[in-house]
């Protein structure tokens, strides 16, 4: 038995606990990436395509036309008035089809 370990042992020893360390702290982000920002995501154009066919279909299934602002985006959030959705009704919808007023 040696009285102290060599430096060349010491060296790589540490090297290769570094190198442990970085590779489960990279699976680590990867992961937290994974579930806190990619799978959301997705599912949110999921949902919104959920919501756009059946959207699409009741349209069609009505014999309406869709209409043509209809689209997988995300509304905006600016001067949104409490009467925009009945605006949004009477704007596309025929008046004969308007049910919130």
């Amino acid at each position: 038995m040696p009285e102290s370990v060599p430096i060349h042992v010491l060296l790589r020893n540490t090297v290769q606990e570094i190198a442990k360390i970085l590779v489960f702290m990279l699976r680590g982000v990867l992961v937290s990436t994974t579930w806190l920002a990619i799978l959301p995501y997705f599912a949110i154009w999921i949902w919104r395509l959920y919501f756009w066919f059946g959207e699409t279909f009741a349209y069609k299934a009505n014999g309406l036309d869709s209409p043509q602002g209809l689209s997988l985006r995300p509304p905006s959030t600016g001067n949104v008035t409490e009467d925009s959705f009945a605006q949004f009704l009477s704007r596309n919808v025929p008046q004969e089809y308007q049910w919130v007023r």
